[in-house]
This record gives structure tokens, C-alpha cells and sequence, in this order.
């Protein structure tokens, strides 16, 4: 434990320094709004997590992700998108959870309020007693493969437990959200919920309607009476400091803690059986059921409050409040079906997007929500300067290895398939 703890703090010393010589620091000659807040100074050093609770006082809400250096544009966006709306009093509300130093370090040296973890561990490196393998620090992309995404999720959930443990709301977000208003507004909604979270509807209209009744409109089954589809996205979840939110949490954590995939299925696509992630587990959960599918214990919904707004997950104890897909909106409703109008979004998070993390940013920038290379851009269109081609001849519009009337793909006469 002495030597575990010798290196963390060994860690923690270079990653400040290595933050400390990117910032200049406060001098006698600065002037007002030159230097630094007391907030970005600390931010300079790994925060503990009594410093984040000294932070964040007992039934106010602390928002972070968890993310390594693999998403790190994306991680560094996030933080930049919301840390303007947490001002004043709410100013250290926020922090990213690393699960490598690369990404510590880039945090540290932008003065963003970072928390170093382990990979299905807790910031000390202890794992869950229910974990099945030692934390492991990963940098690369942990989603491509089902053990790292699930530990991942162990990560994610120990982080919610320990906060509500503590007395503070939990909201987390994924690193391709981006906070648009106020956040502390997701928790004035469903007050009688025990956790928020946001779903995959894309029918702004059928969601609206929390009406009881048998009928759903695909993805968007979260009124009472739905026999299927109360489907939840744990991009965004909110969690109130309820002995039931901390039931499902731990239950969340520890499910996903104790899954323990054959070799080679943790590899495979959905379908197999180690192909558990924390989006799974967590619905599996709330629908009272080890599997996904019609028939659960969770069906039909029934009310627990808020005129409609708020169900009963399968156990019949907990609360769940399915967030309006007008509040937090997939990248469909947000970029589709508003044009990259705000509206009522109050955090946009970006599924249903083409072409993996580069679709990403292009979303994000399309928006103008790419903080780290700010650029004008309007409600419809983005400006950019496309790169310039090589002087010399163009190519010719088609192969010439083709003859005059093929089609386009095709073959050539010694067997090359042309493009």
C-alpha cells in the first residue's frame, strides 16, 4: 500500500509540473483579468476526491465524465462548453475523471479541473471487490473492446456512488455532449425522480405525451402503459442522493464489475456473451430483467409521479424520470430535425451520428461548438478554407484503363477493380 501510494504521488508531482511549465504564471505586473482564479491556480494539480467535495457543498450537484486520452479533443471540449456555465458560487462544480496521465497532463495544463482514476477502479486504485481483474490504465480506445468498455462503466458508476454517499447529486455526460444552458436546470425537472436520464426517442411529439396508453411509437416507449421500448441512454443521467439512486448505482456498478467475458468474446460485436457495456447493464437494471426484450417486470410502465413524467423501474421501488427528448437531445433532433437550433436542448449529446469520432467534430464544429478551434460559423452553414492541390496536371475524370462506355466501379482487362 506505502509503494501504491508513493506512486501515486510521484505521478501526481509530474503531471503538475509537466502542467505548470505549459501555463504562465501569475506575475506583480499582471493586470486585472491577466492572472489566474483561485480555481484555475488549484486546477494546476490532480484534485483528490475531498477536494472535490470541498468544492461542492453537501445537496449541490457535481457534473463530470470519465474519458482517456483516446477522446481527449473530445474530453477538453466538454469542459471548455461547460465550465462558462458554472460561475460564481457553482464555479467547481465540475471535473474530468482521466484515466491516463496524457490526458491529465493536457488537462492540467489547460487549468481544467481533473481527477485521476484507474480503468474499473476508484482514484486509489483499489478495484471493486467484485472485479474480476486488476485496474488497468488504457490510452487507447477503450469502446473497441468490451472488457475496457465495461470497466470503463465500473469507473463511471463508482464515481456516481461515491457522490451520492457523500450527499451530492450526480451528473455525469459522455465527452460528445455539449452543454448548452444552465446545467443545474436538468436537476429542477421530475423532482420526484430518483435518477434522470435521457433516451433515444427521435419523435419529439410521441414523447411529449406521457399519456397512459398501450401504443409506442419505436424508441420512444417512456409513458405509462408502453408494453416495450423504455429504452434509456446513459450518455446523460442525473442522479439525486436518494437511498434508491444509490441502490441502482451500486447494483449498476457491481453488476458490470462481476461480468467475466471467455477469452475472445470480449472482442466480438453485441450479441455475444461478454459483450456487456454500461448502457446495457444499466437497463437490464431499470427493466427488472437479465435480458433485453418484450416482457420484463418493468412493463407496462406505471406512473410514480409528475403527471406521467416519472416510472417506476422493475423493482416497483425506484423512480425513473425519462428526460424530454426536447431537453436532452441526440444529435438527430439537434442537428436533423432543428438545424443546430437550441430550442428547449439543455445538453445535446451526439448519437445517431455518421462516421465515428471524426463525424463527431465535424457536429460539433458545424455547431459551433468546437472550443477548441473556435471559427464563424451560422445556423446553416460553416465557413473554412479548403486546402489547395498540388500544382501540376488534374487527373483525368476517369480511369483510362476503362473503356469509353464501362460502368463506374469497374474492372479492368487484366483483372484491377477501378474506383
Amino acid at each position: 500500500a506505502a509503494r501504491a501510494e508513493a506512486a501515486e504521488a510521484a505521478e501526481a508531482k509530474a503531471l503538475a509540473q509537466a502542467a505548470a511549465a505549459a501555463l504562465p504564471r501569475r506575475t506583480a505586473s499582471s493586470g486585472p483579468g491577466e492572472g489566474l482564479s483561485g480555481f484555475e491556480e488549484a486546477n494546476g494539480r490532480l484534485l483528490s476526491r475531498d477536494d472535490i467535495l470541498a468544492r461542492v457543498p453537501v445537496g449541490q450537484p457535481a457534473f463530470f465524465t470519465v474519458a482517456n486520452s483516446a477522446y481527449a479533443d473530445l474530453a477538453e471540449n466538454w469542459a471548455l462548453l461547460l465550465r462558462p456555465l458554472l460561475r460564481g458560487t457553482t464555479a467547481g462544480h465540475m471535473f474530468v475523471a482521466s484515466l491516463d496521465g496524457a490526458l491529465a497532463t493536457r488537462l492540467l495544463a489547460r487549468r481544467l479541473p481533473t481527477l485521476r482514476v484507474g480503468l474499473g477502479s476508484n482514484d486509489t486504485g483499489r478495484a471493486p471487490p467484485q472485479s474480476k481483474a486488476p485496474p488497468v490504465e488504457v490510452s487507447a480506445n477503450f469502446r473497441l473492446k468490451f472488457s475496457m468498455f465495461r470497466a470503463y462503466g465500473v469507473t463511471k458508476a463508482d464515481l456516481i456512488v461515491w457522490l451520492l454517499r457523500a450527499g451530492r447529486p450526480a451528473v455525469v455526460s459522455d465527452v460528445d455532449c455539449a452543454w448548452l444552458s444552465r446545467p443545474q436546470a436538468l436537476l429542477e425537472l421530475q423532482p420526484t425522480a430518483d435518477v434522470l436520464a435521457g433516451t433515444d426517442c427521435l419523435d419529439t411529439a410521441a414523447d411529449d405525451d406521457r399519456s397512459d396508453r398501450s401504443s409506442v411509437v419505436p424508441r420512444c416507449g417512456h409513458h405509462p402503459g408502453s408494453l416495450w421500448s423504455a429504452w434509456f441512454n446513459t450518455g446523460v443521467l442525473a442522479f439525486r442522493p436518494t437511498a434508491e439512486a444509490l441502490s441502482l448505482a451500486s447494483e449498476w456498478r457491481d453488476r458490470m464489475a462481476s461480468v467475466s467475458g471467455k477469452p475472445g468474446e470480449n472482442d466480438c460485436d453485441h450479441g455475444c456473451a461478454g459483450a456487456v457495456d454500461d448502457q446495457l447493464t444499466f437497463n437490464q437494471i431499470v427493466a427488472g430483467s437479465p435480458t433485453k426484450g418484450k416482457g420484463e417486470p418493468i412493463y407496462p410502465l406505471r406512473a410514480a409521479g409528475d403527471g406521467g413524467r416519472v416510472v417506476f423501474d422493475g423493482s416497483f421501488r425506484r423512480k425513473i424520470g425519462p428526460v424530454s427528448a426536447r431537453v436532452i437531445c441526440s444529435g438527430h433532433v439537434f442537428h436533423v430535425q432543428q438545424a443546430v437550433e437550441p430550442r428547449a436542448c439543455l445538453v445535446m449529446h451526439l448519437t445517431f451520428v455518421e462516421a465515428g469520432l471524426a463525424g463527431k467534430f465535424w457536429r460539433m464544429r458545424e455547431a459551433g461548438l468546437w472550443r477548441l478551434a473556435p471559427e464563424p460559423a451560422g445556423a446553416r452553414y460553416l465557413s473554412y478554407t479548403p486546402a489547395q492541390p498540388e500544382p501540376g496536371p488534374l487527373l483525368p475524370a476517369r480511369d483510362p484503363a476503362l473503356g469509353p462506355k464501362a460502368d463506374i466501379p469497374g474492372r479492368t482487362k487484366d483483372g484491377w477493380d477501378v474506383d
